[in-house]
């Protein structure tokens, strides 16, 4: 697998760069909650209006019952999700664990992705401390994810692996997408120069600019996605 470095033409201060990340990440996240809370209400209002119509068997109603009961929980959980995420205060060493900033995100991503989208986490056992504020590498990971997803528009397996640097003082964040299956109408689209673009693509490379970070694109057959290199913080 080959790499290729990117650099943003523009640099603004890292300051800017942080908070316009941080906006667009909100964005990206509400519109792919809002695509999971109306496919719940679908789902309630239908089992609502089969339940109106004629008598049903006991076991009719419990089913229908279930299924909305299972919808409303979900719509619950997505907006807990949300509302107890606030930015943490940033101090003068603010410090992150790569590993745990993933598998805390793990539900909120899943439920911002489309149902033709698998989501995959692979983490070390042991903690990959960054010398980078906690909400910046979860807005970096919201960003790559969504980035990740524009890949195709057929079914896709996105993939989230947090690891080890090639360098004792490094870490390494992989965010890339692989078709689930290829044929003529898969929607897949290969690895090539303008893969993934979008309005967030600039948003990425300045906030990579702004925490001092190298972000390559993963060039590998059959994936699109990004390879970050973050400093890792090594006991002494």
């Amino acid at each position: 697998m080959g790499s290729r470095e990117t650099t943003d033409p523009r640099p603004i201060a890292p300051q800017e760069a942080r908070a316009i990340a941080r906006a667009v990440a909100l964005c990206e996240l509400t519109f792919g909650l809002s695509h999971a809370l109306n496919n719940a209400f679908t789902a309630i209002v239908g089992e609502a209006s089969y339940l109106q119509g004629e008598p049903k068997e006991g076991s009719q109603v419990d089913e229908a019952c279930s299924v909305i009961l299972e919808q409303v929980e979900r719509c619950a959980q997505m907006t807990r999700a949300l509302l107890v995420r606030r930015p943490p205060l940033r101090s003068a060493r603010a410090e992150c664990d790569l590993v745990r900033v993933v598998r805390d995100t793990e539900g909120l991503l899943r439920d911002a992705l489309s149902r033709r989208i698998v989501l995959r986490l692979e983490t070390p056992e042991e903690p990959l401390v960054l010398p980078i504020d906690p909400a910046d590498a979860e807005t970096l990971l919201f960003l790559l994810v969504q980035r990740a997803a524009r890949a195709g528009t057929g079914p896709l397996r996105i993939v989230v692996r947090a690891e080890p640097g090639d360098a004792p003082d490094e870490a390494r964040l992989d965010v890339f997408a692989r078709p689930e299956s290829v044929g003529p109408d898969g929607g897949w689209r290969a690895p090539k120069d303008d893969a993934c673009e979008g309005p967030a693509e600039s948003v990425i490379r300045s906030l990579t600019s702004a925490l001092g970070v190298r972000c390559c694109e993963r060039e590998a057959p059959g994936e699109v996605g990004t390879c970050v290199r973050l400093p890792r913080v090594v006991e002494a």
